[in-house]
């Protein structure tokens, strides 16, 4: 069975600093790692859009927690735009 995203107003924690609700961002890297068998099996076309579509989702979370997060953010953010794009050019493919 596929995993299902956690949305993340139920990750975060209202009334908090944004720097406080950081755990999401390690919640959203584990959605994109539960996918990682299928990245070395093209013909796992559902897995891998699916693993696209984490990575999605945690480059989102990254770009609103990235003010709070430093100069390291910018960074990560640009690996994980990579890695959505090369899951994007095989499902493409």
């Amino acid at each position: 069975p596929m995993p299902k995203a956690i949305p993340i107003h139920k990750l975060a924690e209202p009334g908090k600093p944004l720097r406080a609700s950081a755990p999401v961002l390690l919640v959203r890297l584990q959605e994109v790692l539960e996918w990682n068998e299928a990245i070395r099996d093209p013909k796992r076309v559902v897995e891998l859009h699916e693993m696209r579509i984490a990575a999605k989702r945690l480059r989102y979370t990254l770009e609103i927690f990235a003010p709070t997060l430093g100069p390291r953010a910018r960074k990560l953010l640009k690996t994980v735009e990579e890695i959505q794009e090369r899951l994007g050019a095989i499902h493409d493919c």
